[in-house]
């Protein structure tokens, strides 16, 4: 889901152009030097994880939601590998959610599933002129997407997907309402989020991430025990 990577150029100019517009001014950020032109992963998470949270004036967790970027135990800022082996519990859980993607995905239209193939890894836009593929693409499979989650034999995946959608909107209200205290930033802010996923609904290969599915399981209900029916053989919906 997330794609920070990507989206480090686009952050590294906003910074930029940030502190160029806020030089003298009370409100001036102290984010620091931008990265060098080729840093590593940690660096790159250590760069957007102070720009977030600088400018969205939240902590960590927000970082975490619209990114792979996490703290590890000595508090330094890395890019995430999947979490340690998931409790005999969880682990069946995590299985329910995936079977459930994976039959999703099997049952789109076979346009759409080329459609989606072709997409590969979501792009992130450069610049406001730019025409985003996932655009296109969105409308329909959120159409789909939406129709799949109100099946009640598929709630695991879609309280799955609401808590997902719900943490990585909050973040991006928080960001988006931090930027505001710099006006001539609207559309560089806007971008960062649109880039992130923004008003998207997030692509079966993003769900499909064991360390997400960790980190929901670990914040689950503790009363959501309860196994959704048996997921059935795919069956293609006809085009």
């Amino acid at each position: 889901m997330r794609q920070v990577l990507a989206i480090v150029g686009s952050c590294a100019l906003l910074l930029l152009v940030l502190r160029l517009s806020t030089i003298g001014a009370d409100s001036a950020t102290n984010i620091g030097v931008l990265p060098d032109p080729t840093p590593s992963s940690a660096e790159e998470c250590a760069s957007f994880a102070r720009f977030w949270i600088e400018i969205a004036e939240t902590g960590p967790e927000d970082v975490a939601a619209v990114s792979r970027c996490r703290r590890d135990t000595s508090g330094a800022w890395v890019l995430a590998e999947a979490e340690a082996e998931l409790s005999q519990r969880d682990a069946a859980q995590a299985r329910d959610i995936k079977d459930q993607l994976t039959e999703f995905e099997a049952a789109l239209p076979a346009d759409l599933r080329l459609a989606l193939a072709e997409l590969g890894t979501p792009v992130v836009k450069e610049f406001a002129s730019d025409v985003d593929p996932r655009t296109e693409i969105s409308p329909r499979y959120t159409d789909e997407f939406e129709a799949y989650l109100r099946d009640p034999a598929h709630r695991r995946l879609a309280k799955f997907v609401a808590w997902d959608v719900a943490r990585r909107d909050a973040a991006m209200a928080a960001f988006l309402e931090g930027c505001a205290a710099y006006p001539r930033m609207n559309s560089l802010c806007a971008g960062v989020v649109d880039g992130l996923g923004r008003g998207l609904a997030p692509w079966s290969w993003d769900l499909d991430d064991d360390l997400l599915l960790a980190e929901y399981l670990a914040h689950r209900p503790p009363h959501d025990e309860s196994p959704s029916p048996a997921v059935k053989p795919p069956t293609t919906i006809a085009d």
